[in-house]
């Protein structure tokens, strides 16, 4: 079974998916290589990017959710925010990573075989700080905290292509609802925060979905956290593993996109 599938966005990076849909980045520079997410663990993700390039690898996580960190047993001193670090130890168990590829993979995950999971993480991740830089050789990549979707949450700026990988911290389906998450005006504050950096990029990338987008996305999911505080959110029904949650703006149901046009939506908990 091929397990993982690669695009080449730039002449040092490339995205890898894999089959439960999760993108993950790998950013060669001339001295040393970046991977930015493990995926689900479904497959040897380690041995596939071994087959991508011969530099010397840094990992790094955005943050402990499953679809993000579930390969990273595979590989050793990776990177993760430590609000994160009890959130991955419970995430990334491997019935966790069966739960998750069997729903997003439906009858294809029957052909996986136990030797095929990546074990749990041993939680011994090395500390991921807002603001801190890898130099790769020519390739820059700098953490930005995010808090929100996870209270660890991590953007990562491509300095000198100036753009952000935004990945789950704000997109067209922000998941903002369950207890690892952080509540909507601390969503917010992070956003303006965010908003400060705006002159380091230009465009941002995505975890999920189409990989490019426009940074505009950070203006919509502002406007849904003042509607969602003002009581004025369209508030349709978003049930999730059994929980009844709230998307903030009314979506085409095919395509999960803004009816209005627009692309930043929160998906929350009242």
């Amino acid at each position: 079974m091929d397990f993982f599938t690669t695009e080449r966005l730039n002449e040092h990076l490339t995205c890898i998916t894999d089959l439960t849909g999760v993108h993950m980045f790998l950013v060669e520079g001339k001295k040393k290589a970046a991977l930015i997410d493990t995926g689900t663990g479904i497959g040897d993700l380690a041995a596939f990017v071994s087959g991508l390039t011969r530099l010397p690898l840094t990992v790094i996580l955005t943050h402990g959710h499953v679809d993000h960190a579930g390969g990273s047993s595979r590989f050793d001193g990776v990177f993760l925010n430590p609000k994160d670090r009890e959130l991955a130890g419970r995430h990334c168990t491997v019935n966790m990573k069966k739960g998750y590829a069997s729903f997003t993979m439906r009858e294809k995950f029957s052909e996986v075989t136990e030797d095929e999971i990546a074990p749990a993480p041993d939680g011994s991740f090395r500390d991921l700080e807002d603001g801190m830089e890898f130099d790769l050789g020519g390739i820059t990549l700098r953490a930005v905290a995010v808090p929100g979707h996870t209270k660890g949450m991590t953007c990562i700026l491509f300095v000198e292509d100036r753009t952000l990988l935004i990945g789950d911290a704000c997109n067209s389906n922000t998941f903002l609802f369950d207890a690892d998450a952080l509540s909507v005006p601390a969503y917010q504050e992070s956003l303006l925060q965010l908003q400060k950096k705006r002159t380091d990029f230009d465009r941002v990338m995505f975890s999920h979905g189409p990989v490019n987008g426009p940074v505009t996305v950070i203006d919509d999911c502002l406007e849904c956290c003042s509607l969602i505080l003002a009581g004025k959110a369209d508030d349709i029904p978003f049930d999730f593993m059994g929980e009844r949650n709230y998307r903030a703006k009314a979506a085409d149901p095919a395509t999960m996109l803004r009816k209005d046009g627009k692309l930043g939506n929160i998906i929350y908990h009242k």
